[in-house]
């Protein structure tokens, strides 16, 4: 939907985290929290994006507190940085689950369901 930049966390709903890690000084850190709907949309209901030069535990602390609101407490991301994401989310509340995909991977089979707009992105 244009010009909505974010979705409130809904009762009963079921979310979603995803992360790309990064090391807080080369690249951003990002973060979404999405749902899949009966019909196999999938919407985005929460993105975030963490620039650099930034400390990635203050990072992992501000996306803790966004997937409580979310009830949700695992995200997944990429295998980036051996232990330290999981060690970091799992001081903020959160399990931290590596990917089974690479992230080439996912963005590939992403790509199908942009392509049919089955993805609502905000």
């Amino acid at each position: 939907m244009n010009g909505r930049f974010e979705v409130g966390a809904w009762p009963r709903v079921t979310y979603i985290g995803f992360v790309d890690p990064s090391g807080g000084s080369a690249d951003s850190m990002t973060m979404a929290i999405a749902q899949s709907e009966r019909d196999g949309r999938i919407i985005f209901d929460a993105m975030r994006d963490w620039k650099p030069p930034f400390s990635p535990d203050a990072c992992v602390e501000e996306f803790c507190e966004l997937l409580t609101l979310y009830g949700v407490s695992k995200v997944i991301g990429d295998r980036y940085g051996g232990q330290w994401p999981r060690e970091r989310f799992r001081a903020h509340g959160a399990q931290y689950e590596p990917s089974e995909r690479s992230k080439s991977e996912i963005y590939a089979s992403l790509l199908p369901l942009l392509n049919s707009q089955r993805v609502e992105l905000f």
